[in-house]
């Protein structure tokens, strides 16, 4: 007879159950033999009857029999595959991909393996499934929804459901937090909810859907922004580009989520305590896209926002930018997005920030008629004889590698060697007068200041003008390329230095350590075979950019100083040493502390006859 074969697997060994209906085939048989008597035999009308009962009676207790069978088997049956599906782990296949927000969800890309293999084939008609965060604790609110496709499972094959579907949002705020810790790199794992149907050999079973899904995180690790460039300025906001660069391990895609806007807030303070510090600015990306390997987002903007809350940070990451210094930022948001669930779904991520490239200073000039001999506030040159306002200083080149012109003011910078100065410095004229002072200056060297009068010698139409103004980097130029600007500042001596030990010929005005300085520095460069010594900016000054202004702190190291051969010709034109050492060498005498003798003629010639009390010969002596 026909046969119904139907496999059920619990483990091992194998159950196999068969449903057999013989009766069917025999009652047929009884038919035959009933239709062969003959119509007009005797009892043959009853003996048909009879049959027709017991094969009607023999039918029912057969279809009777398989049914309960089925039944119990079919009950069997699912309670098996109920056991199958709660104990295998479900998870997400080769990656998971978000994109394409709206105000109600989002897509989701992915593909469930659930590794189980079924015997015969099976058919699963879609069905809605409830998601939920397993942070928000038993019994929580679900955070959203999908439909999961009508699939096929073919037999012993591991079972995998391919999903394009759309993620319904119904809770914004749950899965905004959900959203956040994938975005911050911790564990968050999903609850997957539902009932299905399994379709298989003409019958259907019911299952419930409860399995836990760990979801990928993203971490953006090293987060950074290069490339920093000014764009425009205006009151109390500074325009800036960037580019930002992260690397991403996870299986996590974020595709298409469109322009989202964070809030950036200084990173000098712990992470738990960095939300309650005054945000000094927002970054636009304008399409955030995250991937597996190296991400590159370009031209994002950072706007800095200057009030009276901010004004200090600003200036800060202002001042250690333009210095060249590197630094970290905390990013949070996105914030006045149009997708409700993403707002604020980043809590802090550490970004790093690359400074300036060589800072803004390039390099100081000391030479001898800006250094030494000076010039009036009407551009000539000195003369002390009618008492006029020397300004004397180096030449400091500016270099500006950005896209917009910057305009500095009230410049104060103190100028500090990377080593100690010390010396004895012996002034006088003529062999008389003589006045020996012992100078230990540490590091510092002098203090720069623009004034009125800096730009007279060059122009005298700017004879009153006190900023310096840094062109900027033609439009389509290279980012490497750099635009210099040089500018005179005069120099005087810090207050804390102003002892009145070292004052010269008892003027308290002129102090021989301050006037030596330069000279000594010059020595001490040249002992060393070369004509530069390394130095510390540091001090404030003033930055417009547009109508955006600020004052700003900058510490800029390893700025080079420069010496003209008319201040290298201290240490060039060395007298003989003093009879102890006469037979020593230059050389050999660095091993030891010995006087340096230089003329300073060559330095101060026109000087040299009108303020023999500071000028004149010096005698410098070199100390370790």
């Amino acid at each position: 007879g026909d046969r119904l074969q139907s496999r059920c697997m619990a483990g091992s060994p194998k159950i196999v159950l068969r449903l057999e209906a013989p009766p069917v085939a025999r009652s047929q048989q009884v038919l035959a033999g009933a239709a062969s008597v003959p119509r007009g035999a005797p009892g043959g009308r009853g003996v048909a009857a009879a049959s027709l009962m017991v094969c009607f009676v023999v039918t029912v207790a057969a279809a009777v029999a398989s049914t309960l069978v089925v039944v119990h088997f079919c009950s069997r049956s699912t309670g098996i595959s109920q056991h199958m599906l709660d104990s295998a782990p479900l998870s997400f296949g080769d990656g998971l991909t978000m994109s394409e927000p709206t105000s109600t969800g989002l897509r989701l890309q992915t593909e469930l393996v659930l590794p189980i293999s079924v015997q015969v084939s099976a058919r699963l008609p879609a069905f809605r499934a409830s998601l939920r965060s397993a942070h928000s604790g038993a019994g929580g609110p679900p955070f959203g929804w999908l439909t999961v496709p009508e699939t096929r499972i073919e037999a012993d094959v591991m079972s995998k459901i391919v999903l394009d579907t759309y993620l319904h949002v119904t809770d914004a705020g749950a899965f905004a937090k959900s959203f956040g810790r994938i975005l911050q790199g911790e564990l968050e794992e999903w609850e997957i909810t539902g009932t299905l149907m399994v379709y298989s050999m003409g019958h259907f079973m019911s299952l419930s859907l409860c399995k836990n899904l760990s979801v990928p995180a993203v971490f953006m690790d090293s987060l950074r922004a290069d490339g920093v460039d000014l764009a425009h300025g205006k009151e109390s906001e500074l325009a800036t580009k960037l580019d930002l660069s992260f690397f991403s391990s996870s299986v996590l895609k974020l595709r298409d989520l469109g322009p989202l806007t964070f809030e950036v807030r200084l990173g000098d303070r712990p992470l738990e305590q960095a939300g309650a510090a005054p945000r000094i600015g927002r970054m636009t990306v304008p399409s955030f896209t995250v991937a597996q390997g190296v991400n590159a987002l370009r031209n994002a903007s950072f706007v800095l926002e200057k009030d009276a809350a901010s004004e200090a940070l600003v200036s800060a990451f202002l001042g250690r930018w333009l210095s060249g210094q590197d630094q970290q930022l905390l990013v949070s948001g996105p914030v006045g997005s149009t997708i409700p669930f993403l707002e604020r779904a980043l809590r802090r991520q550490p970004m790093f920030v690359a400074g300036l490239s060589n800072g803004l200073v390039k390099f100081v000039e000391m030479n001898g008629f800006h250094t030494f001999l000076g010039h009036d506030r009407q551009g000539k040159p000195c003369n002390r004889l009618v008492g006029s306002h020397c300004l004397q200083g180096p030449i400091v080149t500016f270099q500006n590698k950005l896209h917009h012109v910057m305009t500095l003011r009230d410049v104060s910078l103190d100028v500090d060697l990377m080593e100690e100065l010390a010396y004895d410095v012996t002034l006088h004229s003529l062999r008389l007068l003589r006045r020996t002072s012992s100078c230990n200056r540490g590091r510092s060297l002098m203090r720069l200041r623009s004034l009125p009068g800096m730009w007279a010698q060059v122009n005298a139409s700017r004879a009153l003008d006190e900023s310096v103004l840094v062109p900027a980097v033609q439009m389509g130029s290279e980012r490497r390329e750099t635009v210099l600007t040089a500018a005179f500042l005069a120099k005087e001596v810090p207050p804390d230095l102003l002892t009145g030990e070292s004052s010269c010929l008892g003027d308290p005005r002129g102090d021989c350590c301050f006037a030596s300085a330069v000279s000594a520095a010059a020595c001490l460069a040249l002992s060393r075979d070369h004509l530069i010594a390394r130095s510390t900016l540091k001090g404030n000054l003033t930055l417009e950019v547009g109508t955006f202004n600020t004052t700003i702190s900058v510490e800029q190291r390893g700025v080079p100083i420069g010496f003209t051969d008319d201040v290298g010709a201290c240490a060039s034109e060395l007298l003989p040493p003093p009879a102890e050492t006469s037979s020593s060498r230059l050389a050999a005498e660095r091993r030891r502390p010995r006087p340096l003798r230089a003329h300073a003629g060559r330095l101060f010639q026109v000087e040299k006859r009108l303020w023999p009390d500071v000028l004149g010969a010096a005698e410098l002596s070199r100390h370790r």
